[in-house]
Order: C-alpha cells, then structure tokens, then sequence
C-alpha cells in the first residue's frame, strides 16, 4: 500500500515507493472454457466444460494500490503511476492503528460517500476502461458493507476486493464466508467481487 498523498507530493517518494519493469511482468497460462456451461464457482465444472478447455499465454497484470482519503490527491497519484500499471486498487481495508488514525484503510469502511468521490475522481482523470478497484473489509454491521459495495459501484468502481474479516478479526482468524457471500449479493452482478483473506 502505497500512501497516495506523498507518492502524489513527491518525487522522492515515487522513487522509494514504486519501481517496475516490463521484464517483472510474468507469463503464465491460462485455461480458457466455454463459459456457457459453467455453473457456480462451488460447483464442478462438468466434463464438457473441461473438454472445451484451451490455454493460452497471457501476461500478468500489475496493480498498484493506494491509500488515501482525499480525492483529488488519489486522483492525482492514479495520473502519474497510469503509464506503468494496469489498473490502480484505494485500500479500504488496511486496519493497523496509525491508518485508522490518518482516517485511510478500515476508516473509510463506514464513509462511503468519500470512496466514491475518490474513485469518481480518478476515473475521470484517466480513460474510462482503465480499472479502479477497491479492497474492503466487512463491517460488523452489514448493512454498512452494502452501503459501501453500492456506493463504490454507483461511483463507477471496476471490481471490488472483500476481505473476510471485520477490522477488530486478527488474521488468525478464518475469514467469514457468510459475509464474502452478502458482499457477493450486494453487488448484484454489477461488478466483480473478488474474495480475499485465507490462504
């Protein structure tokens, strides 16, 4: 996580915070299947499915992710890092104590309007296709984790990270399916929902 408003402010900080190459991209392949007859992710895919399986050569995606709670700065920071990335991720997840302190990470769980004007603002610095996700955890009450996964959406988020655990769960602990679930119908099929935080 990079913190957007020194990456934004500073040349030394874009120094020390971010570096790449086109050659730390890996290669990998990926198995291509006939969507049509894929059913949900906890099912089997069926025989067929898996014979209309082919593989193909594609390159890894780089994302950067952010921390921020101002808008124009993460707008900003999105603009000076969009050459050498594929998409930009705003953590809204991190729960250590200093970032809920500087009000970023877990803090902008229960201010949805702010999410929303800081991915509004970068989408409309850089082309549209390119994605700005974010990564949340749940909230203890889940109706907030809705508010925020609808938010972001209407805001024109690409596709949301969900975090199983609520900002007081220690990563000892397993993460909730049931809440990864909510998150899932919240969304509604708008974007998607990508779940996060167990091996």
């Amino acid at each position: 996580m990079i913190l957007a408003a020194e990456f934004s402010r500073s040349a030394n900080a874009r120094l020390a915070d971010f570096s790449t190459s086109s050659l730390e991209r890996g290669y990998f392949n990926l198995r291509e299947q006939d969507r049509s007859s894929l059913g949900r992710l906890d099912e089997a895919p069926s025989e067929l499915s898996v014979q209309r399986s082919r593989q193909k050569r594609v390159r890894g995606a780089l994302i950067a992710q952010f921390a921020a709670n101002e808008s124009q700065l993460f707008a900003d920071a999105v603009e000076l890092i969009r050459p050498h990335v594929d998409g930009v991720d705003l953590n809204c997840g991190c729960p250590q104590g200093w970032a809920y302190k500087e009000e970023i990470g877990c803090w902008l769980l229960r201010h949805p309007d702010i999410v929303a004007d800081i991915v509004r603002a970068a989408k409309n610095r850089v082309e549209t296709s390119f994605p700005i996700s974010i990564k949340i955890r749940v909230d203890n009450d889940l109706k907030m984790t809705e508010q925020l996964i609808q938010t972001a959406i209407h805001a024109g988020v690409s596709h949301i990270t969900v975090h199983g655990r609520t900002r007081h769960q220690a990563s000892t602990q397993p993460v909730s399916l049931s809440s990864i679930a909510f998150a899932v119908s919240a969304a509604n099929n708008a974007v998607p929902i990508v779940a996060n935080g167990d091996a």
